[in-house]
């Protein structure tokens, strides 16, 4: 007797292919974000619009010279300017460098700095009355969001563990005035 051959191999080789492109697909695309990342094309556009963004949203001036932004957490920023409403200087940092690595904090509900290496910074705090408050409110209320839009769940949470690495301050000029 001879056994038909059957229907469910064609089918079986169909969906396997099927799913190999989408794999194929999606480690393609996982490749070239990591590629458009790590390019100074790349970089530059994310300056760009952070930039742009934060400018917008604070309606004053703020630049980066330079930035790197690793997938591992590693975060360089140089040349980081930011004034305040009366167009003086608020905060300059020449050099930042911190290392925070992504994965304790998307998977581990934990936040670990390995790194930071600061040089340069000059800051400029000051506080006219009580009222006003400080120079910088300002980006605080930028970024605050209403209590409507952030509704409190009644679910305890736990709380975030921290954990802090080797960190170095050079050159830090820091100005207070209340």
């Amino acid at each position: 007797m001879i056994s038909k051959p059957s229907a469910s191999k064609p089918l079986f080789k169909k969906i396997l292919r099927i799913l190999s492109r989408i794999v194929l697909s999606i480690l393609i695309l996982f490749i070239l974000l990591i590629l458009f990342v790590r390019s100074p094309w790349g970089q530059d556009l994310i300056i760009e619009k952070v930039t742009k963004y934060v400018s917008e949203k604070i309606d004053t001036k703020f630049e980066i010279g330079k930035l790197y932004l690793s997938f591992s957490g590693n975060l360089t920023i140089e040349e980081l300017l930011l004034e305040d409403t009366s167009q003086d200087t608020l905060m300059y940092s020449r050099y930042l460098e911190a290392d925070v690595p992504l994965y304790p904090i998307v998977f581990g509900h934990q936040l670990k700095v390995d790194l930071v290496d600061w040089k340069g910074l000059k800051a400029n705090v000051s506080r006219k009355d009580s009222i006003e408050g400080f120079n910088f409110q300002f980006i605080i209320d930028a970024f605050a969001s209403s209590p409507e839009e952030n509704p409190r769940s009644n679910k305890e949470e736990t709380p975030l563990d921290v954990s802090l690495g080797v960190i170095s301050f050079e050159e830090f000029q820091l100005s207070y005035q209340d």
